[in-house]
């Protein structure tokens, strides 16, 4: 309200100039709250990729509902965290950033073998089937000794 009143008086007086310094202040507090918020939720949505893909088996809740699982794309095991850091933070901190360029890099699956994304290619990952089906059927498919 005292916003308000000090607006009010400053158009009453003709004192423009003041009026857009109180403004730009406004302003610029705004934007920092904004800034701290977004930073905020870009990381509690980094966290919950890279703790439950670290903690769940290369998955989070929504993969191990489609039954699909991250692994390294060398040792076809769960990824280690420095592959799981990279995976996400690519993934997560460039889309505010870089958003046209990160959705190309979502279209990458598209025309590659294996099916990986931007952050999958720098992370050495890949996401798959439920990696355990997987193993079991072609174990089945061996023939036994």
């Amino acid at each position: 309200m005292e916003l308000a009143k000090a607006q009010e008086a400053l158009i009453a007086n003709g004192d423009y100039e003041e009026l857009f310094q109180l403004h730009a202040a406004f302003q610029m507090k705004h934007d920092e709250a904004l800034f701290t918020v977004q930073f905020v939720l870009i990381m509690m949505i980094w966290l919950y990729f890279a703790l439950n893909e670290g903690l769940l088996e290369g998955a989070t809740f929504g993969k191990k509902i489609l039954k699909l699982q991250v692994i390294d794309t060398l040792t076809l095991q769960k990824p280690k965290p420095r592959a799981i850091f990279i995976r996400n933070f690519v993934k997560t901190m460039t889309t505010p950033i870089v958003f046209p360029l990160l959705s190309l890099s979502f279209l990458l699956p598209l025309f590659n073998r294996r099916r990986q994304a931007g952050h999958d290619m720098l992370s050495k990952t890949q996401v798959v089937r439920d990696f355990d089906l997987i193993l079991k059927k072609e174990s089945d498919l061996l023939p036994e000794n």
